[in-house]
């Protein structure tokens, strides 16, 4: 699986251990990285070359959307990694510490939302693209779900969220601890 970077790429593989987390193979610095369709040089489908500063990685994607979005992507990272001259954080201090309450909050609700992601990607094995994360980070929908059991004559209402390609359920809109399904 690889990780894009606002300065590198990352390329990984999932480990072995208890809590699933990835074990990194390489880093590829984008300043200076160069992008090469290489379908004819290789004899894969939808594959292209990454040529680093040190190094170089072929990579294969699992359909021709897939790889022209990686390839749009990392385009996109690389020119603008090799605009900026200065650290890209630019947030004045009241900005950067109304950012960083946000984040708190945020990070109470990931501590019971187990999923991310790296995650959903790794087991759907698709890739989501920058535009695409981006658009999903900024809208959530939201609202009443009524679920009925087959042995029950009553409904069971609950608030569900789904965001960031995932859908919480809740047992109400004023309750932030998931409900377990």
């Amino acid at each position: 699986m690889f990780f894009l970077f606002s300065d590198s790429l990352v390329y990984t593989s999932r480990g072995m251990t208890a809590d699933n987390q990835f074990k990194v193979h390489g880093q590829l610095p984008l300043y200076g990285m160069t992008i090469r369709e290489s379908e004819d040089e290789w004899g894969l489908p939808h594959c292209f070359t990454l040529f680093g500063q040190r190094q170089s990685v072929v990579v294969a994607a699992s359909c021709l959307s897939e790889m022209v979005k990686w390839m749009e992507d990392i385009r996109m990272a690389v020119d603008l990694v090799e605009q900026s001259n200065r650290p890209t954080d630019l947030l004045s201090t009241s900005q950067s510490d109304r950012k960083e309450e946000e984040e708190e909050e945020e990070e109470e609700l990931s501590a019971s939302r187990r999923n991310s992601t790296v995650h959903i990607c790794w087991h759907r094995n698709t890739s989501v693209s920058m535009v695409d994360f981006s658009e999903a980070v900024e809208n959530q929908l939201s609202g009443n779900l009524l679920r009925k059991f087959k042995n029950s004559n009553g409904w069971q209402k609950l608030w569900v969220v789904y965001t960031n390609f995932s859908m919480f359920f809740y047992k109400s809109h004023q309750v932030r601890t998931l409900t377990y399904l």
